[in-house]
């Protein structure tokens, strides 16, 4: 989640939200519609990123989160927030 906040500036929500549908390895490209003003972001992916992306596990199942357990907490919670730096320790 640290490098797609650095590479595309997004809010934590947003990102903890990404599905692999959002993404796009073959145009380069990641598509979101953000939930604070529902603007719809096309965003280039960076090199680093793609490294990354490319290492993470996926899915035959297009609606799979990128981020499983962040997703399971803006779910349960409706956002993220960092608080007292826990975020990363507990998602």
């Amino acid at each position: 989640m640290i490098l797609f906040g650095l590479y595309t500036g997004q809010r934590l929500a947003d990102i903890a939200t990404l599905r692999w549908s959002n993404v796009d390895v073959v145009k380069g490209e990641i598509r979101l519609t953000t939930r604070k003003t529902e603007k719809v972001m096309i965003l280039p992916i960076a090199t680093p990123l793609r490294r990354y992306l490319e290492a993470l596990p996926s899915s035959d199942d297009v609606n799979t989160p990128l981020h499983p357990r962040a997703f399971e907490a803006v779910a349960r919670q409706g956002n993220l927030t960092v608080s007292g730096g826990t975020l990363l320790g507990s998602v």
